[in-house]
């Protein structure tokens, strides 16, 4: 590329740019729990289902064995999670699973659970109950997975997530379970890592992407609408029509921004389209890639240029035009496409709404009421909920997510997942809105329960005062009045009195 384009392809990208671009870095689901039982005498007996681990095995209906209560898994039994093809079997029909120290009805010390062929699978350090110190997760062949470091029951510092091979997957500093601090993420395929600044659970300001090919930095950029970071990228001399390095990068920048949502019609100071860039440069299949996502050849610039007009002044005119005039033909096909974008981007509404609300308001702003399906935002009013985004939650709620939607595992409401996290400020909204105080999860657990559980006085107050219900049992038997008395506030227990 000629150094006199650099400029011109900058205002092409920037006119790309749009916050509606965000990286999406999957959420872990867990699976459903297989089995477990536990040793009375030579028997072995089933665990109640929906007791919890820990601190509810800790309450003494779980015989002690020196201190500790030891859980087993049978091998004929694996439930929906499978051994590994290359784990040894055990050679009894039950092998220890789970391993938790109890004092005086709560987990004290190291808890740890085991995998199917005899190796710590994870190791999580309890104080008083709470998790405390750094818990430890491993792969199946031993080598560790991810360390977090936890503070009176909240994660407080640093969590780390590993490669198989031990190259660090990303760092995360956390402050009472909200990031706050740096954030890095790797991408080793890519050979680039992003660094993000959070603080109080919200992201400050755009990343500083690290990358050893400025092209590969620059697609990773576009792709998200990070605009200081494409200059950067450009400046180190990236192309913005050429692939990025290595097979897992094949996009240009160029697709990339699009992909990700960007409004090919942006013009830069002077008027200037991407279109009219590539048209005026003859790149023939980025024009026809920018109709294929909804160009319009009609817009004019400050001096009156249309993307017509330079095609007609082209070498290459006699490609182009028919690019130009086959704009109302391919209308509908631009328009499904486009619908189905928004079907596909909906399914990612709660990662848009954690971190690019812009993104997140062009997406309802561009994108038809119909195409954005109420289990999408159900879900992710779900998870906002959970996560203490009050904001979100008004959002979605009204939107039209349903106030007592259920997520897909445990079943439980956002009132439930609020009250269980603590997240005053959203259970609270929930009640004044109308939320059921009374409906359990697939454990009987109700939200009283779990505010109880939590000593979140707050939320137990506030729930107690809708009417909800105390003397409810959950599958363990348990009511909120129950666990009341097990709780080390005096402020909580005496609301039951």
């Amino acid at each position: 590329m000629e150094p006199g384009n650099l400029d011109r392809l900058k205002s092409i990208l920037l006119a790309l740019a749009v916050a509606g671009a965000v990286v999406y870095c999957p959420m872990a689901r867990s699976s459903s729990p297989p089995k477990k039982y536990f040793k009375k005498g030579e028997k072995y007996e089933a665990l109640p289902f929906g007791y919890g681990w820990p601190p509810e095995i800790c309450d003494g209906r779980v015989p002690l064995d020196g201190g500790v209560v030891r859980l087993f898994q049978n091998r004929n039994e694996p439930g929906d999670i499978l051994p590994p093809t290359n784990m040894p079997a055990p050679t009894a029909d039950y092998y220890l699973s789970d391993e938790v120290p109890c004092v005086s009805g709560k987990p004290e010390g190291l808890a740890r659970s085991f995998s199917y062929g005899g190796k710590v699978a994870s190791a999580m350090p309890y104080r008083n109950g709470l998790l405390h110190g750094t818990v430890k997760h491993y792969f199946a062949d031993g080598k560790l997975s991810l360390e977090s470091l936890y503070s009176e029951g909240k994660k407080n510092g640093k969590t780390v997530e590993y490669e198989t091979d031990g190259a660090v997957k990303s760092s995360v500093e956390y402050v009472a379970d909200q990031p706050s601090g740096a954030a890095i993420y790797n991408d080793h395929y890519k050979k680039l890592s992003i660094a993000y600044r959070y603080e109080n659970g919200r992201e400050l300001g755009e990343p500083e992407i690290t990358a050893a090919s400025a092209q590969n930095g620059l697609i990773t950029a576009a792709g998200s609408g990070w605009l200081g970071q494409m200059k950067k990228f450009l400046a180190a001399g990236a192309k913005a029509g050429e692939p990025g390095d290595g097979e897992y990068v094949p996009d240009t920048p160029m697709i990339a921004a699009l992909e990700h949502g960007a409004n090919p019609n942006l013009a830069d100071g002077e008027g200037h389209t991407a279109l009219q860039g590539a048209i005026q440069y003859g790149y023939v299949e980025v024009v026809e890639l920018l109709m294929s996502k909804g160009a319009d050849p009609s817009l004019k610039d400050k001096s009156g240029a249309s993307p017509r007009s330079l095609a007609e002044a082209s070498p290459k005119k006699a490609e182009l035009l028919p690019l130009l005039e086959g704009k109302a033909r391919a209308r509908a096909a631009v328009d499904a496409r486009a619908r189905a974008e928004c079907e596909r981007k909906s399914e990612y509404l709660s990662r848009l709404a954690q971190a690019d609300r812009a993104g997140l308001a062009k997406l309802f702003e561009t994108c038809p009421a119909d195409a954005i399906s109420r289990k999408s935002l159900d879900d992710a009013m779900l998870d906002s909920a959970m996560r203490g985004r009050l904001d979100n939650v008004k959002l979605f709620l009204g939107k039209g997510a349903s106030l007592q939607a259920t997520e897909g595992q445990w079943h439980e409401t956002a009132l439930n997942l609020s009250a269980r996290e603590g997240r005053t400020e959203v259970a609270l909204y929930l009640l004044e809105r109308g939320a059921q105080p009374d409906t359990a999860d697939i454990h009987g657990y109700t939200p009283l329960m779990r505010a109880v559980h939590g000593e979140h006085v707050e939320i137990v107050r506030a729930l107690l005062g809708k009417g909800a219900k105390a003397d409810l049992k959950n599958k363990s038997g348990q009511s909120a009045r129950d666990l009341a008395k097990a709780c080390r506030s005096e402020e909580l227990k005496a609301l039951f009195r």
